[in-house]
């Protein structure tokens, strides 16, 4: 093991570090759009190619060999759109500008709960994550739009048209408002929590999204996250937890 360690260089593990990044960006980049299924796809289609090979079915791993042939010219025509995108935001966004975006989108979010829960407007919004929310997002109004606090504060003003449907964030912009959201059938929760609380709790065992709910009653915030309901926070305490759960 420590003659392993030893053959380890650093250029070893930047190598290592640059193409994890890289399919994580790409990742990003896919999420929430029907690439994602391609890309399942095409990991069954390695799969395969790999146990034809290894248990020598001839006629299969022959038919994958030669798919695989045209395989990258066609991958590269279809994924076209996604790394155009991809090589324009690396030309726009530095690190440090990208940690600066994040920082004051993170405000952004806070300030604007806090208001809600000062005035006691019931809301609800949901950050997509890992898993895309797209079939939600079509519940609702497309709106595509900045972060501010003057839209959110608008979107759930009382008795307009928006105001009873949960607010979808994607890539730190508002994709949609008006969202319908899963309810969920949880029976053992704590009848503190309404309606807001059961959807958000709903799509949080559906995707790993990360939900901030306001109570209309209370003006209590609480963010939902892997079906678990962390009620009563604070500014401190739910800027601590947008930044740790990568919202």
């Amino acid at each position: 093991m420590e003659n392993l360690f030893n053959l380890i260089t650093f250029f070893d593990l930047l190598d290592i570090i640059i193409v994890s990044y890289l399919f994580f960006q790409f990742f990003l980049l896919i999420r929430g759009t029907r690439s994602v299924q391609l890309v399942v796809g095409l990991g069954i289609l390695i799969i395969a190619t790999f146990f034809s090979s290894f248990l020598k079915l001839e006629t299969v791993f022959w038919m994958l060999d030669k798919f695989w042939t045209i395989g990258v010219v066609a991958i590269l025509i279809v994924f076209q759109p996604e790394i155009r995108q991809g090589l324009v935001k690396m030309g726009q966004r530095p690190f440090l500008r990208q940690l600066l975006v994040e920082e004051k989108f993170v405000d952004e979010v806070v300030q604007s709960v806090l208001l809600l829960a000062r005035d006691r407007r019931g809301a609800i919004i949901a950050f997509e994550r890992g898993l895309g929310l797209q079939e939600y997002i079509k519940t609702g109004v497309m709106i595509d739009s900045e972060y501010t606090i003057e839209l959110i504060n608008t979107i759930f003003t009382p008795l307009t048209s928006l105001h009873d449907g949960a607010v979808i964030v994607r890539s730190r912009r508002i994709a949609a408002a008006g969202c319908i959201l899963p309810i969920s059938e949880e029976s053992n929760l704590d009848r503190v929590y309404g309606m807001r609380h059961r959807a958000g709790l709903g799509l949080s065992q559906e995707s790993d999204a990360l939900v901030i709910v306001v109570s209309e009653e209370s003006g209590n915030v609480a963010m939902i996250i892997g079906g678990k309901i962390t009620p009563n926070l604070n500014e401190e305490l739910l800027k601590e937890m947008l930044v740790m759960h990568g919202a």
